[in-house]
C-alpha cells in the first residue's frame, strides 16, 4: 500500500471521527464517531473503504 493511499485512509477515518490524533502519542481509535449512530446504520467495510480511496 502506497504512502498517498495510507495518509488518505488516515485522513478520512480522522474526518469521519472514527480516529482521533494526539501530538506526540500517535493515532488512536475513537471508542464511536462524534455523530450518533441510528438504527440500521451500517458501517462500512474495509473493502467499501478502500475503494473510495482508490
Amino acid at each position: 500500500m502506497s504512502r498517498t493511499v495510507t495518509a488518505a485512509a488516515y485522513d478520512q477515518l480522522l474526518a469521519e471521527g472514527w480516529a482521533q490524533g494526539r501530538r506526540g502519542s500517535g493515532t488512536f481509535v475513537v471508542g464511536a464517531p462524534a455523530g450518533p449512530l441510528r438504527a440500521g446504520d451500517r458501517l462500512p467495510s474495509t473493502r467499501a473503504l478502500a475503494s473510495t480511496l482508490a
